[in-house]
């Protein structure tokens, strides 16, 4: 319960499952995904030196390619 409640009140320190699954049920958008998070995934960081060639060029487009994931998820999880 004092999670829930941390969450309503946007007193969110880390995105987790648990918090996904929080806001999918309640259906409201998740809070904001910050920089820190993003350096944390250590799923996020190894693919993207997996595929990143080092260029701005290389990033601006895997940003674009990251950026359009976002019109697959159905309007509940946006």
């Amino acid at each position: 319960q004092s999670q829930v409640s941390r969450i309503f009140r946007g007193q969110v320190h880390r995105h987790t499952v648990t918090l996904e699954k929080i806001c999918k049920y309640a259906r409201v958008k998740s809070v904001k995904v910050t920089p820190d998070d993003v350096r944390n995934s250590d799923v996020l960081i190894n693919a993207l030196s997996d595929v990143w060639d080092g260029t701005d060029q290389d990033a601006q487009a895997l940003a674009g390619v990251i950026r359009s994931l976002q019109a697959l998820r159905s309007p509940s999880t946006k």
